[in-house]
């Protein structure tokens, strides 16, 4: 009995897990004046700008065929942005710090035990891109994670292909080891195409540390494809 009880709590775990999307995004104020908008080269899905405290991400608006995003109502700051594709392309200007080549070693090893065992809902994950800051004691990390299991709905349906989630993590160093303290939610999606695979990621210096004052900051055309 105590079997079944766990197993059926478990399951509900899963299911709200993987249908909560809600929360993800900052709610803006009307009347705040400041906002950001580009025209890109290929068609979007998703645009998202991440305020510089790391905490406060934005869903931005799709327009012209979806190769327009704008985001309205934007606090006086500085911001990086994501945009999603309709292929399988992440393009990001997360202003993540110096690189860091952690190399094959015990660090890196005890860095991908922390990714894998801060959510044990998705079964795989992917480091796409990392950065040291404040002098090398801490490190963030771009982080796709998948779940591809069967994974069922709260009304008990099957979803139709893998729930993908996109993060900002952060690690302390401590020692020759580091910690896992806090990540942000980026990205969120139930992948009707069934695709397994992880998305590809490419850093475009033109969509980071753009600063947004009271206006709407128009960039122009801003080519991803090059």
């Amino acid at each position: 009995m105590k079997v079944r009880l766990f197993l059926c709590f478990f399951a509900f775990v899963l299911s709200a897990a993987a249908q909560n999307t809600k929360g993800f995004y900052t709610q803006t104020k009307p009347g705040t004046a400041g906002g950001l908008t580009a025209k890109v080269d290929t068609a979007l899905t998703y645009a998202i700008a991440l305020e510089r405290d790391r905490t406060s991400a934005y869903k931005g608006t799709l327009s012209e065929e979806n190769t327009r995003f704008h985001f309205a109502n934007l606090p006086t700051g500085k911001y990086d942005l994501l945009l999603f594709t309709k292929g399988s392309l992440v393009f990001e200007g997360l202003q993540l710090g110096e690189p860091a080549d952690l190399g094959s070693g015990a660090g890196r090893k005890n860095l991908e035990e922390r990714v894998a065992k801060a959510d044990a809902f998705f079964n795989k994950y992917k480091l796409h891109r990392m950065g040291l800051i404040e002098d090398g004691s801490k490190l963030l990390a771009l982080v796709e994670r998948m779940r591809d299991k069967e994974t069922l709905t709260g009304a008990g349906e099957k979803l139709n292909g893998p729930v993908r989630r996109f993060e900002l993590a952060q690690f302390d160093r401590a020692a020759d080891t580091w910690s896992f303290m806090v990540n942000r939610h980026l990205y969120r999606e139930e992948d009707a195409a069934g695709r397994v695979e992880f998305l590809d990621s490419k850093f475009v210096p033109a969509l980071g540390n753009i600063r947004v004052i009271e206006s709407v900051k128009d960039l122009g055309v801003i080519a991803l494809k090059q």
